[in-house]
């Protein structure tokens, strides 16, 4: 148990360099994000065949073989949010806070001695939710806040091989930490006796953490003698996610027991799901380069129930009304995603790069399960980019990400406030990255 809560510890401190605050669903495909390190956010990550740097790790693995000596890379990835706000048939019309937010990523690799192998490592923020509604209508007369905060740091070690000229291969481990909390009208609390499905009692959850593992292999493969076509192949595995140790507070003040703490909490049901990557890379000319890439992202067989369990209350002063264990859960049915990605680069000298990208894909939650905690919505991303190589070991980079606005209504009978409902997301997000190598 000491290892594990020392492993905890550490996830905690890293995600806190990083910066790790969920934000909500940002440049993303479901929770995922599209796109690691601004060169690859600015091409709308159609990056499957050009990945060059450390972000190979968290892409394409086989992409490690670009790297000659040593190269260290770090992004930071600010946000704002333009309108992201839920609206429903109570009279709600509230914006998510706060609007704005960041995160970022490091990571190393080098090349072993004179091999034809490279070796790498690297921390990043692989996705998440994050969404705060306060004075929510809770139609049962109160007035109240719905908050979900879930975060994916992601440690990725991970090698390439440069197995003959124009043929690389790669694998890498993905170490997932996850955190949670949610919050669910928490300061309100309405008894029905008569209809206990009429009653209200409000609810926090903090504190829960989980580790998953999942595996990444790559291939990339020159198609022709010139080096004009450039085929690249990724698979990620799914990384199951139990998240454990949390403290559930059930507020039962109308009842006159006030608010009582549950142990041994647990949520299951999140997994971050397979994928496989299939994209091509054509030098049209010399300063040109042209991307196209399709990602299948397996939701189906990923997410299908939220389900919360807890027991050990801290003291129970009714019991024949206090149940001493809870189990929640929540219907999702995510559908799978068909991903395509467009990249268009321009290089007008050996300094200068200049990109743009798309990246659009049906969002992946069904109307009938939508809810304003889990509003994974966004669909379409443009992007622009920018690099310049400053000196013979220093890089900078830029991209600009727009999500387009999306507006989702839907009938969700788990709640009054799914009921005749809205969720609308617009984004703007940034990618800034900085890249030695020597």
């Amino acid at each position: 148990m000491s290892g594990c809560e020392g492993w905890k510890k550490a996830a905690c401190v890293l995600a806190t360099l990083l910066g790790v605050a969920p934000a909500p669903v940002l440049a993303t495909n479901g929770f995922n994000f599209y796109g690691f390190g601004a060169e690859s956010v600015g091409v709308g990550g159609a990056d499957v065949a050009l990945v060059r740097d450390t972000s190979a790790l968290v892409t394409n693995p086989a992409g490690l073989g670009h790297i000659k000596r040593r190269q260290f890379d770090s992004n930071l990835d600010p946000y704002y949010l333009v309108d992201v706000r839920h609206a429903d048939s109570l009279g709600n019309d509230e914006s998510t806070r706060p609007r704005i937010g960041g995160s970022g990523s490091m990571a190393y690799a080098q090349r072993i001695g004179d091999s034809n192998l490279v070796a790498g490592v690297g921390a990043y923020v692989a996705g998440g939710l994050g969404f705060e509604y306060r004075g929510l209508d809770t139609g049962y007369g109160t007035r109240d806040e719905l908050v979900t905060r879930f975060s994916v740091l992601r440690i990725a070690p991970g090698i390439a091989w440069d197995l003959r000229p124009g043929l690389t291969l790669g694998a890498s481990l993905s170490i997932n930490y996850a955190t949670a909390r949610l919050k669910e009208f928490p300061n309100s609390s309405v008894v029905n006796l008569l209809d206990q499905q009429q009653s209200l009692f409000g609810s926090r959850i903090d504190g829960l953490t989980g580790v998953g593992f999942g595996l990444n292999f790559g291939l990339r493969y020159v198609l022709d003698p010139s080096e004009r076509w450039v085929l690249g192949v990724a698979y990620r595995s799914e990384s199951k996610l139990d998240l454990e140790d949390g403290k559930l507070t059930v507020n039962y003040e109308s009842l006159g027991a006030g608010r009582i703490e549950y142990h041994d909490v647990s949520l299951h049901g999140i997994t971050i799901p397979q994928d496989l990557q299939v994209g091509v890379m054509f030098r049209a000319a010399d300063h040109w380069k042209l991307m196209g890439e399709l990602t299948w992202i397996d939701w189906s067989d990923a997410i299908n129930e939220f389900r919360i369990q807890a027991g050990d209350p801290e003291r129970n002063p009714l019991p024949l009304l206090i149940p001493n264990d809870i189990e929640r859960s929540q219907p999702l049915d995510w559908r799978d995603q068909l991903v395509v990605a467009l990249g268009v680069m321009y290089e007008p000298g050996a300094d200068w790069r200049l990109s743009a990208g798309y990246n659009g894909g049906r969002q992946p939650v069904p109307r009938r399960t939508l809810t304003p905690l889990i509003a994974a919505i966004p669909e379409q991303h443009f992007a622009i980019g920018a690099g310049r190589r400053i000196s013979e070991i220093w890089d900078v980079q830029f991209a600009l990400v727009y999500v387009a606005k999306n507006s989702v209504h839907y009938e969700n009978p788990a709640s009054r406030v799914t009921a005749d409902a809205r969720e609308t997301h617009e984004t703007f997000a940034l990618s800034l990255g900085i890249s030695r190598s020597w």
